[in-house]
């Protein structure tokens, strides 16, 4: 899930948390890291894959999902951002495309998905794939197990039932919320305007921790996104250019995918 802050540039930083995730619902609740000010209400965009290996509407392509509980906390540093290990299950993929999720509520304290690959700056790949959770720059480091899942896509854009979806990885231009909004092009452009924007920062060029959130409506054409910070050790929320991985929905709904009949490369 994601935040959308929209065009303003007063709302205070906030990350979704989740939990009792189960096979017709959950929850969720926008959280301030450090619980120091109000969130307020904002729209929180989400996408939802049941656990295994699919392939995509387009037949060609394929995703997987997991969930795994997570025992390690990453924090501020760049020896600190160290991620979990992976092993996917389909070896034929090539996912370039990385979503997740902090599910569970186990510790009241803050903390938001993350994904690496070979080192902190290098996103996720088949072949390096690193998830978990980071609290930033929060003095306290310490937290409870809590359950991730993630959602590995390969990149496509393509229909299912008559809804536009697109999957990519955007380039690494996208700076903090106190630098302001940054716009990346759809691979295609949409018959209508996505409805549905999910978003995860990919890799973590910054040391001070970040996480992706909307912006601006999406059009046709592009869509509008920064990164944010936690004020816990410092106010500002400036931040380098970092890379966002999306997958894009033209109207809000469900589908059914299936699995592949080999998953061997």
């Amino acid at each position: 899930c994601t935040p959308k802050y929209g065009s303003s540039g007063s709302l205070a930083p906030a990350v979704v948390r989740m939990q009792l995730a189960g096979t017709e619902s959950f929850q969720i609740r926008l959280q301030n890291p450090g619980d120091g000010e109000a969130t307020g209400n904002r729209d929180v965009h989400c996408m939802v894959m049941e656990e295994g290996v699919w392939v995509l509407p387009d037949g060609v392509h394929y995703a997987e999902a997991k969930t795994y509980t997570s025992t390690r906390t990453d924090e501020n540093g760049g020896s600190n951002l160290l991620g979990e290990s992976q092993v996917l299950e389909n070896s034929a993929a090539s996912y370039t495309v990385v979503l997740g999720q902090v599910m569970t509520f186990n510790d009241e304290k803050w903390s938001v998905f993350w994904s690496r690959g070979s080192s902190r700056g290098a996103p996720a790949t088949s072949a390096d794939f690193r998830t978990g959770k980071h609290v930033g720059e929060d003095p306290v480091t310490t937290r409870a197990d809590e359950t991730v899942g993630y959602i590995a896509m390969e990149a496509f854009h393509d229909t299912a039932g008559a809804v536009e979806i697109e999957s990519h990885r955007g380039d690494d231009i996208v700076r903090g919320h106190e630098n302001g909004a940054y716009q990346y092009t759809f691979d295609q452009s949409f018959g209508s305007p996505p409805a549905v924007t999910v978003a995860s920062q990919a890799a973590m060029d910054g040391a001070d921790g970040s996480w992706a959130i909307l912006r601006n409506d999406a059009t046709n054409t592009q869509m509008w996104l920064s990164v944010d910070e936690d004020q816990q050790s410092q106010t500002e929320r400036r931040h380098t250019t970092e890379q966002v991985d999306y997958v894009a929905f033209e109207s809000a709904g469900s589908f059914q995918l299936v699995p592949p009949s080999d998953t061997t490369a």
